[in-house]
């Protein structure tokens, strides 16, 4: 490992497997230190912590259109040891929510693939954002990925 990468890796504080923190904590540090652009991702405010007329909240807003995931599951995959598996093709074009969905499915599949984490969403819930349990599920979905991806570069800094 090099200096530079030690040096970020010294500021990772979900590194810390003493860390006594709630795990979504731990969990938006993680995705803090991989995003590509983590100055304008949203303050977290669980589904659970919401009404009806409040979802989605801000943080799955900005989640569900799949763009922040592909990027965030793209860097994970630059960082990691065994880097393979990137999602090649995404939209930015928000218009059309299939767009949506499909950058959420390709984020899905590449879970699946590189990660071999399953994650159920509905997807056409989540973007129409109709759903509180399709909110619910995504969100569980970001959380569950997000555990699995960290366990492994954890793993594989340690090593």
């Amino acid at each position: 490992m090099e200096e530079s990468e030690r040096a970020q890796c010294a500021n990772w504080k979900w590194l810390d497997d003493s860390m006594a923190c709630d795990p979504v904590e731990r969990e938006l540090a993680f995705i803090q230190s991989m995003d590509p652009d983590p100055h304008t991702l949203p303050k977290f405010k669980s589904v659970d912590d919401v009404l009806d007329e409040d979802l989605p909240t801000e943080f799955l807003r900005d989640f569900r259109t799949g763009l922040r995931l592909v990027n965030l599951h793209n860097a994970v995959v630059r960082k990691s040891k065994r880097s393979f598996g990137a999602i090649e093709k995404w939209h930015t074009d928000f218009q059309k929510p299939y767009r949506c969905s499909e950058n959420l499915q390709y984020w899905i599949k590449a879970a699946e693939l590189r990660f071999e984490v399953i994650l159920q969403v509905d997807v056409m819930g989540v973007v129409h954002s109709t759903d509180r349990a399709a909110l619910k599920e995504f969100e569980d979905a970001i959380w569950k990925w997000c555990s699995t991806v960290r366990q492994e570069i954890s793993a594989e800094i340690k090593s």
